[in-house]
């Protein structure tokens, strides 16, 4: 992971050098300056840090979606056993 973000590093300084060498703009008559390339930068790296710590709570977040689906599959079962209607019998001793 560490890597993955030293390679990011090198290249955002590279193509941000490059930018600034070719003095290219970045809107009509504006050039990019050192202040804009560092901090798109550390922009792009903070923001991919915290994509990737999003990862275990992803999961946990998955993990109760199943967990509420099976919930409400045992809540909306329709008994077999139907006590509440008229003519059924219901058994006021039960053994064993």
């Amino acid at each position: 992971m560490f890597l993955s973000f030293f390679v990011l590093y090198a290249y955002a300084f590279y193509f941000g050098g490059v930018l600034r060498w070719n003095d290219v703009e970045s809107s009509p008559g504006v050039v990019y300056s050192g202040g804009k390339i560092a901090g798109v930068l550390f922009c792009v790296v903070f923001g991919a840090m915290m994509l990737g710590g999003a990862g275990p709570h992803l999961n946990a977040i998955g993990e109760g979606r199943v967990a509420g689906r099976v919930a409400f599959e045992a809540i909306d079962q329709i008994p077999t056993i139907k006590v509440n209607e008229k003519g059924s019998t219901q058994v006021d001793n039960i053994t064993g």
